[in-house]
C-alpha cells in the first residue's frame, strides 16, 4: 500500500526532525563541553604556574632549571588521575612570561603556553603574585621598613604615596592581566578544561611573627594584599568563562605565621619547603581539591 503525505504535513515532519536533531547536538554539548568534562585515565594535564605550582623545595626536583617539584600538585593530581602529566610551572614567572617566555637563574626558557594544543584535556593555571613584584614587596620591602616605625603601618604608608601604581592598583592590573591569559588559554587549548588555581593564605592578619618581619601595622596590609591577590584570581576566572579552586579558604589558620603552617617564612623549619613557598601539606591540599573538582 502506498502512502502519500501532503506538502503541508511533510514541512511538519522536517521541522520535528531539524528540532531534534537540535536538541540532540545540544545534549551531546551539555555533556562534553571542554569547561565541565570528565577527565579519562591517560588523558592530557598540563600545568602552569609559578612558584605556588611549582613547590621548590618539597621534593626532588622534575625540572632543576624552574626548581619544580615532582611532588607538587600537578604531580600528585596526575598520579591520582592516571593523567599525562605536561608540567611546565617554573618558581618567577608572571602572567606575561607564560605567554612570552621567561629568564630564571640565568636560563632562557620557552613560554609555557607553548606546551597548550587541542590535545590538552585539563589545564590549571595558578599566577599573578609576581606580576609587578607584589609578593616580593610585602616579604622583601615590607620587612625592610620595619625598623623605620615597628609600631607603625610604614609599607602602607609607602604603597600609598605610589599612588597610581601602588600594590592595590596593581593587583587591578593583574586582574586583567589574568582574564586575557586565561581566554588566550581557552583559544589554545579549545578541548581542555581549564581551571584558574587560587592562591592560598600566606599572611596572617595580625603579628607579631618571626617568619614574616613586619611592622606592627603591616601584618594586616600583608593579608589584605593577599585577599586581594585572591579576589583577582577569582574574579578573572569569571570573567574569561573557567573554572576556578579556590584553595585559600582551605588553608586559612595555615599561614606562614601559623602554629601548623603550610607555607614557609623566612626562615623554614623544615628542609621540605624553600623560603616564602609552601610545604607539602599544602600542595597535597590543592591537589585532594583538585582532584575532588575535576573527577
Amino acid at each position: 500500500m502506498q502512502v502519500t503525505i501532503d506538502v503541508a504535513s511533510r514541512r511538519v515532519l522536517l521541522l520535528a526532525a531539524s528540532a531534534l536533531l537540535v536538541l540532540a547536538g545540544l545534549g551531546a554539548c551539555k555533556h562534553s563541553h571542554p569547561r565541565t568534562k570528565s577527565l579519562a585515565t591517560g588523558d592530557q594535564y598540563v600545568a602552569l604556574g609559578d612558584s605556588a605550582t611549582a613547590a621548590p623545595g618539597t621534593g626532588p626536583m622534575s625540572d632543576v632549571a624552574c626548581l619544580q617539584s615532582s611532588t607538587n600538585y600537578p604531580h600528585r593530581v596526575a598520579t591520582t588521575l592516571g593523567l599525562d602529566l605536561v608540567d611546565v610551572s617554573c618558581s618567577g614567572a608572571t602572567t606575561e612570561d607564560v605567554a612570552e617566555g621567561q629568564v630564571f637563574r640565568q636560563a632562557e626558557l620557552p613560554p609555557q603556553a607553548d606546551a597548550l594544543s587541542d590535545s590538552a584535556d585539563l589545564v590549571t593555571i595558578g599566577l599573578g603574585a609576581n606580576d609587578f613584584k607584589v609578593f616580593g614587596t610585602v616579604v622583601l620591602s615590607c620587612a625592610a621598613l620595619r625598623d623605620t616605625n615597628p609600631a607603625g603601618s610604614p609599607c602602607k604608608a609607602a604603597d600609598t604615596q605610589r599612588g597610581p601604581d601602588s600594590i592595590e592598583k596593581n593587583i587591578t592590573r593583574i586582574e586583567k592581566r589574568l582574564t586575557k591569559l586565561l581566554r588566550r588559554v581557552t583559544e589554545l587549548a579549545p578541548n581542555a578544561r581549564v581551571v584558574e588555581v587560587g592562591y592560598p593564605e600566606f599572611f596572617p592578619a595580625a603579628g607579631p611573627c618571626s617568619q614574616l618581619p613586619l611592622a606592627a601595622g603591616d601584618f594586616a596590609f600583608a593579608h589584605h594584599v593577599n585577599v586581594l591577590l585572591v579576589k583577582a584570581q577569582k574574579k578573572a576566572a569569571a570573567a574569561a568563562r573557567v573554572g576556578y579552586l579556590d584553595v585559600y579558604g582551605s588553608t586559612k589558620g595555615h599561614n606562614m605565621c601559623a602554629q601548623d603552617p603550610w607555607i614557609a617564612g623566612i626562615a623554614p623549619t623544615r628542609p621540605d619547603a624553600m623560603q616564602w613557598h609552601p610545604y607539602p601539606e599544602e600542595q597535597a591540599v590543592v591537589a585532594r581539591l583538585l582532584v575532588r573538582l575535576v573527577s
